[in-house]
């Protein structure tokens, strides 16, 4: 995480689920990784690759279930924020 020096806005990254997230403060920032995480594991759930998405990072779910596309869950995926002084290169486009 790292707070953009022109706009002053928070921004996160999840580099193994490749998602990122911002916020105007760092409570907006913490509930948009939320957000943006239960899209991404509802999709892969309705669409039916959310086995093959945990498999091919090595994950698996905490509790045996049976899950459908039809299902309605919330997933529970544990994150740490580590702040950064600036934008990480790899985010910085040429």
């Amino acid at each position: 995480m790292w707070q953009d020096s022109k706009s002053g806005w928070y921004v996160g990254a999840c580099d193994p689920l490749k998602l990122t997230a911002s916020g105007e403060t760092f409570s907006e920032l913490s509930a948009d990784m939320e957000g943006v995480t239960q899209d991404l594991l509802q999709d892969l759930l309705k669409s039916g690759d959310l086995d093959a998405f945990l498999k091919m990072r090595g994950w698996s779910y905490g509790v045996a279930v049976k899950l459908t596309p039809t299902s309605r869950v919330r997933f529970d995926v544990p994150w740490e924020v580590k702040r950064l002084a600036s934008m990480p290169r790899e985010f910085v486009h040429a």
